[in-house]
């Protein structure tokens, strides 16, 4: 192998390998919603848990995991007591945490 061919791999290898760091670094977290914080705002997490407290509008839906507020800017057709996985945003809202979802799971 020449000199031409590993230099080559090696800058192939690496900008493969900082896009795998960057793809793993935007990836949400599994949490236990009891544990969020002011220092996770603005962070991409994960929680699970049944549906309480559920409000439908035409373009909001919102509702409860363990008093934790999530909010979704659409209208999901889920009901009390459902179980769900929810990726989202923690934002900070009149002073209290809630997450803002991005994709629910049942």
């Amino acid at each position: 192998m020449n000199e031409k061919q590993l230099l080559k791999i090696c800058i192939t290898v690496a900008v493969l390998g900082i896009g795998v760091l960057f793809f793993l670094s935007k990836t949400a977290a599994q949490t236990n919603i009891q544990e969020i914080t002011e220092d996770d705002i603005d962070k991409k997490l994960i929680v699970s848990g049944i549906v309480e407290n559920l409000k439908i509008t035409e373009t909001m839906t919102i509702f409860t995991i363990q008093d934790m507020p999530i909010v979704f800017f659409e209208k999901l057709d889920i009901q009390e007591g459902n179980t769900v996985t929810i990726t989202g945003t923690v934002k900070k809202y009149k002073g209290k945490l809630e997450i803002i979802g991005e994709r629910i799971g049942k």
